[in-house]
């Protein structure tokens, strides 16, 4: 049974994404490039998705299967720790 946190998880991973998304929008990779603040702020969105994964249940995990939530999780991982 999942966890009853899970749906406000869900959706401050599926709120991050949004954001991070509205900030590019527009935007060509060369802007991006030259852009730290955005890239800052793409990371910071990024990082917290993968943070939010940590707190899923290992339920919603397996029902969700067709989401990423290691990738997310290890993408984190990157920002954090490179």
């Amino acid at each position: 049974m999942p966890a009853k946190e899970d749906p406000k998880i869900l959706f401050d991973i599926l709120n991050a994404a949004i954001i991070a998304a509205g900030y590019i929008e527009g935007i060509d990779e060369t802007a991006f490039s030259e852009q730290p603040i955005v890239q800052d702020a793409i990371a910071m969105r990024l990082s917290s998705m993968g943070e939010n994964t940590l707190k899923l249940s290992d339920e919603i995990k397996a029902q969700l299967a067709a989401i990423p939530f290691r990738k997310i999780r290890g993408m984190r991982n990157v920002i954090a720790h490179s």
